[in-house]
């Protein structure tokens, strides 16, 4: 006679082992049962301009298995968004390559199991997608798939696409593996995204010693992001280097985007050139960089004669004479302009310096601007005077932008000037009046450099130079203006990049002898922007600059690792809920089955002993 201890242990046990069971069946049956495409990568960093390592490999697997059936797959596509975004497809059997932009850049291999009467049928398509967690049916028709006991086989099917980049832009992109099936009830199966990036173009050159009084040059040299040259004069023997161009469309590193802060910037042409012995540049009496643009970049609000390189030293400067103050100018780094210009014959920009940098181009906007309203509705008259506005006296060609509005300034009523060009920092110039003033100009020119009417450089450093002139000479003063706040936005990045705090951020003014710090309080901040309000009772040239006070060491957070150790490029998925509930429905029923008919059984023998 069995111990009826021992019975009710058997019972447990089998009730675990279902429990343990049918767990274990909920987890596996979407992996073996579903339309899976997964697409991995060789490298995740890839140089564009390099022979030798200009090509990413991709493998894209697809899988069916039960319950998928005659799936009506067509064709396999890759698709890469980024910088220069591209679409392929091909048959299956990895021919008919489509989407190329020139022969060779991109080839395909097929592989895994072969495609046969063992995967391919006729009969009701159904497939369950993996990554979305989905069921579809296709109706009736002929396609490939698993389904179990009528002879269709798993399918295994994978394709390795080589493609070539060295057409590709610089930057970040991500790439997705697809199968087209040519039915709207779900035209397209797809891997997870995985990324890679494209680095900048580097153009390497070996100079070999050169004689005094010679010059070399590297002649045109053209590349899909843009084309340059450079020529070195030698004073006297200049030894052997190696000299570096990166070519890219994103900023050298430590470079702000120049667009953002030049409306009239060339957009994604950026060039930076080094050499590996700074002491080289002694032995040359100066070096001339040229860089060609394309005509139909240029912003339609700029003048291809008013294009000029920009050079970059902690901040983007205009490499011309005569905003400058004349040839062979001192620079932000030490660095001398001896002259600049544009060939708009030869679409290329030109400057002859004592060392070579990291380059853009940009040109003069022209703002055509319409009187606004004012803020201010009181009305009156008499007192003040000192309507309209002057001419500036400042050097025309050390102006960028020039925007000016026409409204009223009344006693004891503000009057708020908002300025609208997006290259002003200035946005607002808001003015009480000490007296009614009638019809007043104010005007904010937006400066390349320091004003050319002050003598003294701007104490930290400089973010922009400006000139706010009000009304006629003589009445922007204490007399006619009780209070005036001027808003101004500063680039996050700009702040980031100097290692200043919000708070170093200052506007200061050219009082005529000295510039003296207004009060500066930030107001508020977005992704892009931090803005700031200072106060004056008077106006002239303006800079808005960082003025660090106390420099505190930050610690920098550990970072955490992330993705599979091994595994190069390789996406990852999560598993979506909404997929398995029918599974879990019947999972759970089975459950309950199972259950039921162990308690029966149990019963049973309880009576029957």
């Amino acid at each position: 006679m069995v111990d009826k201890k021992n019975k009710n242990g058997s019972f447990i046990a089998c009730i675990i082992i279902a429990l343990v069971t049918i767990p274990i069946l909920i987890i596996s049956w979407p992996i073996v049962g579903a339309v899976k495409v997964t697409l991995i990568t060789d490298k995740t960093e890839v140089k564009a301009g390099d022979l030798a390592e200009n090509t990413i490999t991709f493998t894209t697997w697809i899988n069916l298995s039960n319950p998928d059936a005659y799936i009506p797959m067509q064709r396999v596509f890759l698709n890469i968004t980024g910088n220069f975004s591209r679409s392929f497809s091909f048959d299956l059997n990895g021919g008919d390559v489509q989407g190329q932009a020139f022969d060779g850049e991109i080839n395909v291999t097929a592989g895994g199991d072969s495609l046969g009467p063992d995967n391919f049928g006729y009969g009701l398509g159904y497939g369950y997608d993996f990554n979305t967690g989905e069921s579809y049916n296709f109706g009736y028709g002929y396609g490939y798939g698993y389904v179990y006991g009528s002879g269709i086989a798993p399918l295994n099917r994978s394709y390795t696409i080589s493609l070539n980049t060295s057409r590709m832009f610089d930057g970040s992109y991500a790439a997705k593996a697809s199968i087209y099936t040519a039915n709207s009830v779900h035209l397209l199966f797809e891997s997870p995204s995985i990324n890679f990036t494209v680095l900048p173009r580097l153009i390497t050159a070996e100079i070999p010693s050169i004689p005094a009084n010679s010059t070399q040059s590297s002649g045109l040299t053209s590349t899909p992001v843009g084309d340059f040259e450079w020529i070195v004069a030698t004073n006297s023997t200049a030894s052997p280097v190696i000299l570096n161009v990166t070519i890219s469309v994103n900023p050298p590193a430590g470079a702000t985007n120049i667009s953002s802060a030049f409306a009239g910037a060339i957009p994604d042409l950026y060039f930076n050139i080094s050499v590996n012995n700074s002491a080289w540049f002694a032995n040359l009496s100066h070096v001339q960089f040229r860089a060609y643009y394309n005509e139909s970049k240029i912003p339609s609000n700029v003048d291809e004669n008013t294009l000029r390189a920009y050079r970059f030293a902690t901040t983007w400067q205009r490499l011309d004479c005569a905003g400058l103050g004349g040839c062979n100018a001192t620079l932000n780094d030490g660095a001398i302009l001896y002259a600049a210009g544009v060939n708009s014959t030869g679409n290329y920009v030109w400057a002859n310096l004592s060392r070579f940098s990291p380059f853009a181009v940009a040109g003069t906007v022209t703002v055509t601007v319409t009187a606004s309203t004012a803020t201010s509705t009181s009305s009156g008259s008499g007192g003040g005077g000192g309507g309209g506005g002057g001419a500036s006296a400042e050097n025309y060609s050390n102006i960028e932008v020039k925007e000016k509005y026409d409204l009223h300034i009344f006693k004891d009523k503000t009057t708020s000037y908002k300025f609208a060009n997006t290259s002003n920092p200035i946005l607002f110039v808001n003015i009480t009046g000490n007296a009614n003033a009638g019809e007043i100009t104010a005007s904010v020119e937006v400066l390349r450099n320091t004003s050319s009417l002050v003598k003294i450089p701007v104490p930290g450093t400089v973010y922009k130079n400006v000139n706010i002139w009000v009304g006629t000479s003589g009445f922007a003063v204490p007399k006619n203006i009780k209070e005036a706040v001027i808003a101004f936005k500063v680039l996050n990045s700009w702040i980031e990049v100097n290692k200043f705090a919000n708070s170093d951020v200052r506007m200061v003014k050219w009082d005529g002898s000295q510039w003296v710090q207004l009060e500066t309080a930030e107001k508020t901040r977005d992704s892009i922007h931090t803005y700031y309000e200072a106060k004056t009772d008077s106006f002239s040239s303006f800079a808005i600059t960082g003025l660090k006070r106390e420099l505190v060491p930050t610690s920098t957070p550990p970072i955490e690792a992330t993705g599979t150790p091994g595994l190069t490029g390789t996406a990852t998925q999560t598993e979506k809920a909404d997929g398995f509930k029918d599974i879990l429905t019947i999972a759970a029923v089975l459950l309950v089955i199972i259950i039921a008919i162990l308690a029966a059984l149990y019963v049973f023998k309880q009576k029957k002993e």
